[in-house]
């Protein structure tokens, strides 16, 4: 797991970590016992936006909705919780770091950068992609593969 805190909360969970019964009121009980292990104040309206992928695991985006009335949570949390099928690319700024694995992936350029999706790789070499790369989702990977070159890799 990775927790990125900020404007917006991000966290990140490889499907290892996951439980087969993921659902939404999991998914609240998760994210309040990381609230509450991570000592994350978090009081008020939230927007949730969950990105799960089948390759990786979840993204989950956890941002504060700013009320114009009096906040009626003033000492809760509420959730406002969104799942999304998505599926994740990965922006890799060398390709010679994964040079043994390339046949397993897929490969995209879009404005000077390459972006892989892997076809069928073992938990290693997804380890060695992750490593590697930044994760894309949402509608920033939709709009990648919706206007990129898929390359043909000759190794």
């Amino acid at each position: 797991m990775k927790l990125l805190k900020g404007e917006d909360i991000m966290i990140y969970i490889n499907k290892e970590y996951l439980k087969k019964d993921f659902t939404e009121n999991k998914i609240e009980e998760l994210i309040k016992e990381i609230i509450k292990n991570y000592n994350i104040n978090l009081k008020g309206y939230y927007n949730v936006k969950i990105y799960k992928d089948e390759k990786y695991g979840i993204i989950i985006n956890i941002s504060k909705e700013e009320l114009e009335y009096l906040d009626y949570f003033n000492n809760e949390v509420n959730l406002n919780i969104e799942m999304c099928k998505d599926s994740f690319l990965y922006k890799i700024y060398d390709l010679y770091s994964i040079k043994n694995i390339l046949k397993k992936l897929r490969i995209r350029k879009y404005n000077d950068s390459f972006y892989i999706e892997p076809k069928d790789i073992t938990n290693v070499e997804f380890g060695i992609i992750l490593e590697n790369s930044i994760i894309i989702y949402g509608n920033e990977a939709n709009k990648i593969k919706n206007k990129s070159d898929v390359l043909e890799v000759i190794v």
